[in-house]
């Protein structure tokens, strides 16, 4: 792996979920951060720079989709990877049409899922970077 660990944003108000995530994502390298709502989420995007985004669409004070909208609009092109226990098909097409990666339904995945597909994307990402070198 890079020399400087990438950097992960997980936005998820389920404490258990997001401690597991943090901890499973950190035993493999990266480096992660956790907002426990969304605005604190536009808040560390304001401030740092993030390799990837775990957004859940339903956290307190801005919605995760309000967050993704933003982010959006603000041409903030930070690759984000919804994890949700919203999976109907409004909310999946809604999440594509704002250019997420991936969506997984929580009650559906596991977390060794979630954390294998961001590896997977992020070490595909990283030999991309390194090949326009």
């Amino acid at each position: 792996m890079n020399s400087k660990p990438k950097k992960i944003l997980i936005v998820e108000d389920e404490r258990p979920l997001s401690r597991a995530l943090e901890l499973k994502l950190s035993n493999i390298g990266f480096k992660t951060r956790v907002a426990y709502d969304g605005e604190e989420a536009l808040d560390f995007i304001k401030k740092d720079k993030f390799d990837l985004m775990l957004l859940d669409l339903v956290v307190p004070n801005i919605s995760g989709f309000d967050v993704l909208l933003r982010l959006r609009q603000s041409k903030n092109k930070i690759p984000i990877i919804i994890t949700s226990n919203l999976g109907q098909g409004d909310d999946l097409k809604k999440a594509q049409e704002l250019g997420t990666l991936k969506y997984f339904i929580k009650s559906d995945v596991g977390i060794a899922e979630i954390v294998n597909y961001v590896k997977d994307f992020l070490d595909n990402n990283l030999k991309n970077d390194k090949d326009k070198k």
